[in-house]
C-alpha cells in the first residue's frame, strides 16, 4: 500500500505554484526598479551631453516623465507586496503540513485563502500602474516624433493638462475600484467588477488568519 498523502501532495503542488508566482512577481518588481533607474541614468546622461537642449525638453516633458517614474515606483512596490503575500501563504501551507498547530486554520483553509481573488489585488494594481507609466512615457516619445508637425504639436500642447493628469487619475480610480470589488466579492473567480458595479456592497471583514 502506498504511503503517499493525496492532500499533502496537492498542497505541496499548490505551494510550488505559488513559489513560481513569487518568482514572477520578483522579476516584474525588479524590472520596474531597473526601468526606473534606467530613466534616471538616461536623463542624467542627456542633461550632461545636451545642456542647451535639455532644459527646454524637461520644461515640456518633465511632468510626464516624473509621473511615469512615480507610476513605475508604485508598480514595483505593488509587485513586491504581492510577492510577500504569496510568500506568507507558501510558508503557512508548508508549516501546516509539518504541524497544524503552528498555523491558524487548516491546510485546505490556507489553500482557499491563497486562491481568493482578493489575495491578488496588488497584482492587478501593479499592472494598472505599469500601464499608466507606459502611457505617460509613450506620450513623451510620440511628442518627440511629431515635433516636425507644427499642427500636431500645437494640439498636444493644447491638450497637455488632460494628457498629464488623465492617466494617473484613471489609474487611481481603477485601483480603488479593484480594491473595493475584490474585497466585496473575495471568492468570485469570474472577476467581480461588473457584479460590484451592479450590486455594490461593503467589503467583508477578514477572518482570523486571512490577512498576512
Amino acid at each position: 500500500m502506498s504511503n503517499s498523502n493525496p492532500t499533502g501532495d496537492a498542497a505541496r503542488s499548490y505551494a510550488d505554484y505559488l513559489d513560481k508566482e513569487m518568482t514572477i512577481m520578483g522579476i516584474l518588481s525588479t524590472f520596474c526598479v531597473i526601468a526606473l533607474g534606467g530613466c534616471v541614468t538616461a536623463l542624467s546622461g542627456i542633461a550632461k551631453d545636451h545642456p542647451l537642449w535639455f532644459p527646454e525638453f524637461w520644461d515640456q516633458q518633465g511632468s510626464f516623465i516624473f509621473l511615469g517614474m512615480i507610476a513605475l515606483l508604485f508598480s514595483a512596490f505593488f509587485f513586491y507586496r504581492q510577492r510577500s503575500i504569496l510568500a506568507y501563504y507558501v510558508g503557512q501551507i508548508y508549516l501546516s503540513l509539518f504541524d497544524s498547530n503552528l498555523v491558524t486554520g487548516s491546510t485546505n483553509a490556507l489553500h482557499k485563502q491563497a486562491d481568493r481573488s482578493s489575495t491578488w489585488i496588488f497584482y492587478r494594481q501593479a499592472f494598472l500602474c505599469l500601464f499608466t507609466a507606459s502611457v505617460l512615457f509613450g506620450r513623451v516619445g510620440l511628442s518627440q516624433v511629431l515635433l516636425s508637425d507644427a499642427t500636431t504639436l500645437k494640439l498636444l500642447v493644447s491638450l497637455r493638462v488632460w494628457e498629464l493628469w488623465a492617466p494617473p487619475l484613471i489609474c487611481i480610480f481603477l485601483s480603488f475600484y479593484v480594491y473595493l470589488a475584490f474585497r466585496a466579492y473575495p471568492d468570485d473567480d469570474d472577476l467581480p467588477y461588473i457584479k460590484f458595479l451592479l450590486h455594490p456592497k461593503r467589503f467583508e471583514k477578514d477572518v482570523a488568519g486571512d490577512k498576512p
